[in-house]
């Protein structure tokens, strides 16, 4: 099952870091990502990106999770000569993992 059939996701920039949220589409489907959905595997998806830390945060009033990739965008908007230089296509790459 990928993501995408569980919720739906947002990113932005924070300096050099992406911030991920993701969503579900109901109480049901949160508690499959609450279970299924680690750290360790956030880190082995995002791998290619190197990030140096991963935080994963639970919002259960709002059936949502909060994902924080440390040092992933090359120095961030200002710096970098990426061409996704905020992370926006993060959300998209995040909803294609499966788990």
């Amino acid at each position: 099952m990928r993501l995408i059939d569980l919720a739906f996701s947002r990113s932005s920039d924070k300096g050099n870091h992406c911030d991920l949220s993701l969503i579900a589409y109901d109480r049901e489907k949160y508690q499959i990502l609450v279970e299924k959905l680690t750290k360790e595997a956030l880190s082995d998806y995002f791998s290619p990106l190197g990030p140096s830390a991963i935080d994963l945060f639970r919002l259960d009033n709002l059936s949502a999770l909060k994902i924080v990739l440390y040092n992933v965008l090359d120095g961030g908007a200002a710096n970098s000569i990426k061409a996704d230089t905020q992370g926006k296509s993060l959300s998209g790459a995040l909803l294609r993992m499966e788990i």
